[in-house]
């Protein structure tokens, strides 16, 4: 009995020495972590050097098993989108898997004017404005050194760009800034996003406007556009100087207000002949979060 007891004390021991050895003992450095990675790793967070290889020759972020989660027809549907507003549709699997590759495919589909470099670069360490600042920090937070997806998330960015394009164009309007398209889960939620944002599979971007007036007639173009056509799974966010736009969302159709639409100080609120359901009331949402 007494020898049975010593050989089960002996032999948990030796499992507990291996889980410690294995689990907290074994070195670790920073190059053996994967850059980029989404969450950070069982040993904490690892400052990343500044000394880093250029971005561009660092694969994307995979998110849900890469491509995997792109709903049946989805690829196709946006590259309709791309040839109806004046865009070329490409071969994205012939460019290189690069920034500097991501940048060539959106002109050589159409996209003109638009810094798409900064939907995938982090902004500069010494940058001056407090909200790039602060997404800088969270990208780097969450292990980020880009913003990259995988190339079939591109037809998305292409789409939703050409849409604004031809809006401005149009209307004579101009998109102050683009503040979001890719968040991967950690950034998201850094960020403040919701659990189900589509941002997450970069379906989505969010325009500002400098002026409310401006945004007003983009969402009035949008809701002429798409809304009225219940075959378009689209979707549109309003805000007083911001607009969501999103295309293809496993959600649904649907629109919604953020809080910044009802300030005071906010005039316009809607557009006269804006075709969507803003004036049901229905599925609007009043969180200030992020979609």
């Amino acid at each position: 009995m007494i020898k049975g007891q010593f050989v089960y004390i002996g032999f948990m021991g030796l499992l507990i020495f291996s889980f410690f050895n294995s689990t907290w003992l074994t070195e670790v450095s920073a190059d053996e972590i994967p850059i980029p990675r989404e969450k950070p790793n069982r040993w904490g967070s690892i400052p990343v050097p500044e000394d880093r290889p250029d971005v561009s020759t660092i694969p994307p972020l995979n998110f849900d098993g890469g491509c995997g989660e792109q709903k049946p027809g989805e690829a196709a549907f946006l590259k309709e989108i791309i040839a109806n507003f004046s865009g070329i549709v490409l071969d994205v699997s012939t460019y290189p898997l690069s920034i500097d590759g991501f940048e060539q495919f959106m002109k050589d589909s159409g996209v003109n004017g638009y810094p798409v470099r900064a939907l995938v670069e982090l902004p500069p360490a010494d940058i001056d404005d407090e909200y790039e600042r602060g997404r800088r920090k969270d990208a780097l937070a969450c292990g980020l050194r880009h913003l990259m997806p995988p190339r079939c998330r591109w037809y998305s960015a292409a789409a939703l760009l050409l849409v604004m394009q031809s809006i401005e164009s149009e209307v004579g309007l101009k998109v102050d800034k683009i503040r979001h398209w890719f968040r991967p889960n950690c950034y998201n939620r850094a960020r403040g996003g919701a659990s189900s944002s589509d941002h997450r599979h970069a379906r989505a971007m969010d325009f500002d406007f400098e002026y409310a007036e401006d945004r007003r007639l983009a969402q009035e173009k949008l809701c002429q556009y798409f809304w009225k056509n219940k075959t378009i799974n689209f979707q549109l966010g309003r805000g007083c100087k911001t607009l969501h736009i999103g295309l293809e969302s496993p959600r649904g159709r649907r629109t919604w207000s953020y809080s910044s639409l009802f300030d005071a100080s906010c005039k316009p609120q809607q557009a006269p002949t804006d075709s969507c359901l803003w004036r049901t009331g229905a599925f609007i949402d009043f969180s200030p979060r992020f979609q």
